[in-house]
């Protein structure tokens, strides 16, 4: 070491053995720097500045040649600068030894290839060195990201180590199947309790989140931008969860995008703050979020460079998704190859997911999609949005349950510090969340309204909605004139 000439390659291998850094930091560093004191910016435009005028004072005032070297001179120095842009996104990207001085390669070289120095080479024994395995021969012309996308368990990969993730897909990519994985992963390795914001809780996905332990869904474009009340509710349950007892715990949100969108003014004065937080120090006290988002460009949630750092980000992409993945490759320095159409044939699902702490790309498999079954116990904000009649599998009892049991759901029943669900019973909007038939309601009937067109909207008949909202049937009396005469002010109010 002591035989370097570079005062700065020194100072940093001082840093190197106090174990302030790594050795890879140290050699980018001196590439850096070396590129820099490289430059020749001020000769260039000194050249061109003396070039100029003595071209003008020899034509006797004429502008045409000056301009003329003004202008080769600006291109120079341009190119010059986007070098240097270049040779430091190479560098960040860690091809690193290509742009290091002479002496400090010849350091380097060995600590950043694993490749032996010539005393090592001659003196094996004196190094104690046994000997190693050649390296693994790459497929000729396929980036090393791209190379033998394996297709396995992409849920259990990500959540071996719990970490903060933005995960980044277009609709319809998968990313709730792959989420409901991820929290049963979550919760099967770690004991894990997760809560969820879902601002579209779409009924045929509520199965994406019957594992969560709390939940907080509405729809948020049914609201006012800076609606005060969702605002408080969304602040609420973000407090609850932090001071909740049980680790580790995770927040999952859904939608980012819509919810920035729909309450910029608590995304910007609280979320944001809640995320710096969550990044210094979250982690440590084992508090991660997972931020799902369809935008491409991460930069978009409103979160800086540094404060983004900590996040895992990955995102899911099908075949039909090019310009989103070319997208989010501009805003994710680590991934550098994008897969081609024949890559997502490795996948049964045609999906394929990049994750920034793997660095590589793998096929997603064909996961079950998750349904609420009789023996799923919720917690009472899912259970309270289960359409009577959802359940699969369900069948009447004489009691009027849906064949319910009361063995706990696996992975939460035995969590230390995880409250005690109840198993399902079927819910109809009329009665509340599961009351006995013909009992008033116990709590506030959701927006019964919403759902119906929204029933509407999917095609659904009247005697399927009135049967699904207020569960009455053609000839069901009295109940059924209610629910009909309900039904029908609700369809000419909106005009449905």
């Amino acid at each position: 070491m002591n035989s370097l000439q570079s005062k700065t390659t020194l100072h940093l291998i001082n840093a190197l053995e106090s174990g302030e850094i790594d050795h890879t930091e140290a050699a980018k560093r001196i590439a850096q720097l070396h590129t820099a004191n490289s430059e020749t910016y001020a000769q260039t435009l000194t050249i061109g500045i003396v070039l100029a005028g003595i071209s003008w004072a020899l034509t006797g005032g004429s502008v045409i040649i000056p301009i003329a070297i003004a202008f080769m001179t600006w291109e120079t120095y341009s190119n010059q600068r986007r070098g240097r842009l270049e040779a430091f996104k190479h560098i960040a990207q860690g091809q690193i030894l290509e742009y290091l001085p002479d002496e400090e390669r010849e350091f380097f070289e060995p600590l950043l290839t694993g490749k032996p120095t010539e005393q090592e080479i001659q003196n094996p024994e004196d190094q104690g060195a046994a000997p190693t395995e050649p390296e693994t021969v790459t497929q000729k012309g396929i980036h090393r990201q791209l190379q033998n996308i394996e297709c396995g368990d992409v849920a259990l990969v990500i959540t071996q180590e719990l970490k903060p993730l933005i995960i980044s897909a277009r609709p319809r990519t998968g990313k709730g199947i792959l989420s409901a994985q991820a929290i049963a992963r979550a919760k099967q390795l770690h004991g894990a309790s997760v809560w969820v914001i879902q601002p579209k809780p779409a009924p045929d996905e509520l199965g994406y989140w019957k594992q969560a332990d709390r939940f907080l869904g509405f729809y948020v474009e049914d609201y006012e931008v800076d609606e005060p009340a969702i605002a408080e509710k969304l602040t609420t349950f973000v407090r609850e969860w932090r001071a909740s007892p049980h680790r580790p715990t995770i927040l999952l949100i859904d939608e980012l995008a819509k919810v920035k969108a729909m309450q910029p003014t608590w995304y910007k004065e609280f979320f944001l703050p809640q995320c710096v937080v969550e990044g210094s120090s979250g982690e440590t006290d084992k508090r991660l979020l997972w931020l799902l988002t369809v935008s491409p460009l991460v930069g978009d949630l409103g979160l800086s460079g540094g404060d983004r750092s900590v996040f895992d980000i990955m995102t899911l992409q099908t075949v039909a998704s090019r310009d989103h993945r070319a997208s989010f490759k501009k805003s994710v320095a680590s991934l550098e190859a994008l897969p081609t159409d024949d890559d997502f044939k490795k996948s049964p699902v045609g999906t394929l997911i990049f994750h920034s702490a793997i660095g590589l790309w793998a096929a997603v498999p064909s996961y079950p999609v998750p349904k609420i079954l009789p023996t799923d116990r919720l917690c009472p904000e899912v259970r309270a949005l289960v359409p009577v009649g959802s359940v699969v599998g369900s069948h009447p009892e004489p009691d009027g349950t849906h064949g319910t049991q009361n063995e706990p759901r696996f992975g939460l029943g035995s969590m230390p510090g995880t409250q005690t669900t109840q198993p399902i019973t079927p819910y109809s909007y009329a009665s509340g969340s599961g009351s006995e038939p013909g009992s008033e309601p116990t709590e506030p009937i959701p927006n019964r309204t919403r759902v119906v067109c929204e029933l509407r909207r999917r095609g659904a008949t009247q005697a399927e909605i009135i049967d699904l909202i207020w569960g009455a049937t053609k000839g069901g009396g009295k109940a059924y004139q209610t629910a009909l005469e309900e039904y029908r002010a609700i369809v000419a109010e909106y005009d449905l």
